[in-house]
């Protein structure tokens, strides 16, 4: 959550945590009856989206920590969403090999449209700073499977998909309008360039002893944040 020292999480004993500075939450958003798998804030709305494995997404008021909107669609087990920059609406990813976009205008949760996703799982997401574009990252153990792909909010569909990594693609950012950042299970971070997903730059180079990737973030000073299975958070420079 940028504008304070704020901190979401989502967890495997159904519930999400506003952190502060302490040890202890400040506020915990008890309501979902599986496992929470994604989170985003919206501070232009004051209000933070989850997403679970109960096929559910659920709006809360970061004030007051109260439910407020909640949708079910069956098989809407969600994997990843983003809140649109810009706009009243969320894009998440489901199990059910669909992207949906959802406007949160009302105080609730409305669907608005859906794109088809391919054969394979999306597990992450992140929504353009102009809100036009999504780019997610694709399940897979091979790299034909894992791929990064770009879909149009505006005239919804997908416009490429590329081979990217050789496992699971676990995290995805924008780092500006024209680069994104990914990272995978099989241990790397790189960042591609937007037309035709052409790889720029390796990330890391921890060699044998680095640790599957599961998540990737830019940072307001510019760097980026990944963190894996391993104990650790690894901040990376960026040029």
């Amino acid at each position: 959550m940028s504008g304070a020292r704020r901190l979401l999480s989502a967890s495997a004993d159904a519930s999400v945590k506003l952190w502060g500075d302490s040890d202890s939450p400040l506020a915990t958003l008890s309501g979902h009856e599986m496992s929470v798998n994604t989170v985003d804030w919206s501070s232009e709305a004051s209000v933070v989206v989850s997403g679970s494995r109960d096929c559910t997404l659920r709006l809360w008021d970061a004030q007051s920590s109260r439910e407020v909107g909640k949708a079910k669609v069956l098989r809407n087990v969600v994997t990843s969403l983003r809140v649109c920059p810009g706009r009243n609406a969320v894009v998440q990813c489901s199990e059910d090999l669909r992207i949906r976009v959802w406007s949160t205008s009302s105080g609730s949760l409305r669907e608005e449209a859906k794109i088809s996703s391919g054969p394979n799982q999306l597990i992450c997401c992140d929504v353009c700073p102009d809100g036009n574009y999504v780019i997610a990252g694709s399940k897979g153990f091979s790299r034909e499977n894992c791929q990064l792909h770009l879909y149009d909010l505006r005239h919804l569909r997908e416009v490429v998909a590329v081979p990217s990594f050789d496992q699971t693609i676990e995290g995805v950012a924008w780092l500006n309008s024209t680069t994104v950042l990914a990272a995978s299970k099989d241990c790397h971070v790189r960042t591609f360039a937007v037309q035709g997903f052409q790889e720029i730059q390796e990330l890391n180079d921890f060699g044998p002893e680095a640790n599957p990737f599961t998540c990737c973030c830019l940072l307001e000073n510019g760097n980026v944040a990944v963190g894996g299975s391993g104990p650790h958070i690894s901040i990376l420079q960026y040029s």
